[in-house]
């Protein structure tokens, strides 16, 4: 029998939240179909995220256009708090949002960045990168450090301190929040820290451990990662060798000089596993590693029942690292 539950407390609130979200398609949608994940996402994630309580404390400016490394023109957006000085150099984070490398946007997350900056007072920077299969890796990663190299090199003016910079993701964004720090790394850019948030870390997780016990409990499924991962990078890639520690971080074997790591998963998610693995890894390089795994809970568990005691833990846990630098 498996020892295996969902959190008193998260089981019950998730009843509440499956009714907001009406009727579950009576098929699932095969390996590889993105188009209907991008429809369901992209129609269940504004209310998800509608649970969150209201901030107005806060507002959104798309500050413009940041060139990739392929000339590309990346949307670039800043969440802070009204009335807010940018006069004085403060920390800031650059966000990366989830959606499983082929969805969701800086619009639908904007409720939960904004809840971020409300709670930690800390400006967010979001990127509308390219998305999966119509843009592989490496467009959407190289994005994301077009969005991190810009607000570096114009800190002065956003009111940062360019040695106060932390990046952050969820989910495929925080896959890419991964990719991107060691993009940073690689390239001799200042990045003071890195928080990976039930973050798509490996490609090869083809098999996760007791599938047939975490089925039941997943928000994010094994077929889903399959169809995840061979959009980001191409059919098969979990048998090639070539594939670069960027586009899947848990291949990277050199692990030196990286920013100092949090990283947060939940006990029932499929990719619990690579996450500890991955925290492990980084440490033993001597990289400072603050790692949570909180039990009883599946994928973007702060996102489906934000109003739990664990939930709120985690928000609160995320936001002291983001005033931790």
């Amino acid at each position: 029998m498996s020892a295996l539950k969902l959190d008193a407390e998260y089981a019950e609130a998730l009843e509440k939240t499956l009714s907001l979200l009406g009727d579950k398609p009576a098929i699932k949608p095969r390996i590889g179909d993105v188009e209907a994940r991008r429809t369901a996402t992209n129609r269940t994630w504004p209310i998800l995220l509608s649970q969150l309580p209201p901030t107005s404390d806060v507002e959104r400016t798309h500050i413009g256009s940041v060139e990739s490394k392929d000339g590309f023109e990346v949307p670039l957006y800043r969440f802070a708090k009204k009335g807010g000085s940018q006069s004085d150099a403060a920390p800031a984070i650059v966000y990366i949002h989830g959606g499983g490398y082929f969805c969701l946007s800086v619009e639908v997350y904007s409720p939960l960045l904004s809840t971020y900056v409300s709670q930690s007072g800390v400006q967010i920077f979001a990127m509308d990168y390219r998305l999966s299969p119509e843009h592989r890796f490496p467009a959407p990663l190289e994005d994301c450090y077009a969005g991190l190299k810009y607000v570096h090199e114009n800190a002065a003016q956003l009111g940062v301190d360019p040695e106060r910079i932390g990046i952050m993701g969820d989910s495929a964004g925080g896959g890419l929040c991964a990719g991107t720090a060691i993009l940073a790394r690689n390239r001799g850019l200042k990045l003071a820290k890195q928080l990976v948030i039930n973050g798509n870390l490996d490609d090869r997780n083809i098999n996760p451990r007791s599938l047939s016990e975490l089925a039941q409990f997943a928000t994010w499924s094994f077929e889903d990662n399959i169809t995840a991962w061979d959009a980001y990078l191409e059919p098969g890639h979990e048998f090639k060798n070539y594939i670069a520690a960027p586009a899947a971080p848990a291949r990277l074997e050199n692990t030196n000089e990286l920013a100092p790591l949090y990283l947060d998963v939940g006990g029932l998610d499929i990719l619990t596993d690579e996450g500890i693995a991955y925290a492990m890894k980084v440490g033993k390089a001597g990289v400072e590693v603050e790692l949570h795994v909180y039990p009883g809970v599946p994928h973007s568990f702060e996102v489906f029942c934000p109003q739990t005691k664990i939930a709120k833990a985690a928000i609160q846990n995320r936001v002291r690292a983001m005033t931790s630098f």
